[in-house]
């Protein structure tokens, strides 16, 4: 049993793991962090977008981050100037006071509340060793397709390549795709990317499946019936369904016939959640559907019927 009372939420970017971090975090009995595991945002030494667990010494980062000696990025940023540049290398960016000040406080009375896609591949072992209880969500492949494709979001896929035990323990089969991943038409190749992440969480699945504080959740339950599914994630968690969750709810959830974010904005909230999950159906042809499915069926049969797909 994971008795810990930190969160880590997880799963394929774009899968709703920012809002269900938002939506938690009214809770208020939790200190946020976002993205802590992405490389070149959060930590020192993560050189990788999905650093696996085995690879190189991301387990000493990762034990660094819940023992309270986590060393943060510094970042100047374009609205900096070079005056507020040195302050934050002085004392430190939000995250770093906040985090400072979270393991300082000897009476803390809150718990950390992870939100990390890029953890996906540490969070085998962040539960394992009990650092956290673990969310992890999955979405339909062309959702996830549509939405990554609106952001104009690839992915690199020598972020995988330059993790040799990563490639042997989950990737052996893929390996030739992966290494090929450049000559893929786009569709092809965000359907390998959806294949990897879940193709791991599934294997994690399995071992932590009947152990508490391990949960899967599907991006299309939150979308159904968005204050149902978390009262019910609630449960399982064992915290309480705030007022000030079901209200933040309510006011992002059922914005009627607003399906896609506003302009540049990269989370926009205020949508209409129940249109959103079938959206993908208008924007897209059957012989995308066909190309993506060919790739991921193997896993996203194991959470999808077929008939789902339109095929």
């Amino acid at each position: 049993m994971n008795t810990s009372k930190n969160i880590l939420i997880t799963g394929a970017p774009r899968s709703g793991t920012t809002y269900i971090g938002k939506v938690l975090e009214k809770n208020n009995n939790y200190i946020y962090f976002h993205e802590p595991f992405r490389a070149n945002h959060g930590m020192h030494g993560i050189n990788h977008r999905f650093p696996f667990a085995q690879s190189f010494n991301y387990t000493e980062i990762v034990d660094e981050f819940f023992n309270g000696d986590a060393k943060f990025i510094i970042k100047k940023h374009a609205k900096n100037t070079i005056w507020e540049y040195y302050i934050k290398k002085l004392i430190g960016n939000r995250d770093k006071i906040k985090y400072r000040n979270y393991f300082n406080d000897k009476k803390q009375s809150k718990s950390l509340l992870l939100k990390d896609p890029f953890a996906s591949f540490l969070s085998d072992y962040i539960f394992s060793k009990e650092y956290a209880k673990v969310i992890t969500v999955v979405r339909h492949p062309m959702a996830f397709y549509c939405s990554l494709k609106q952001k104009k979001s690839d992915f690199d896929f020598k972020n995988f390549l330059g993790q040799k035990e990563l490639i042997e323990v989950y990737f052996k089969d893929e390996v030739a795709l992966i290494k090929n991943a450049h000559n893929l038409t786009y569709e092809e190749r965000i359907a390998l990317l959806w294949k990897c992440i879940n193709k791991v969480f599934t294997a994690v699945e399995n071992k932590h499946r009947d152990k508490d504080g391990w949960l899967l959740v599907k991006h299309e339950d939150i979308s159904t019936s968005p204050i149902d599914f978390f009262q019910t994630l609630c449960n399982r968690l064992q915290i309480s369904f705030t007022k000030e969750m079901e209200q933040f709810i309510s006011e992002t959830s059922y914005n009627k016939g607003k399906i896609l974010a506003e302009g540049n904005i990269w989370h926009d909230f205020k949508r209409d959640s129940s249109a959103l999950k079938e959206y993908w159906k208008q924007v897209v042809t059957k012989e995308q559907v066909q190309r993506i499915y060919n790739i991921v069926s193997e896993i996203a049969d194991l959470y999808y019927d077929k008939s789902s797909w339109q095929l």
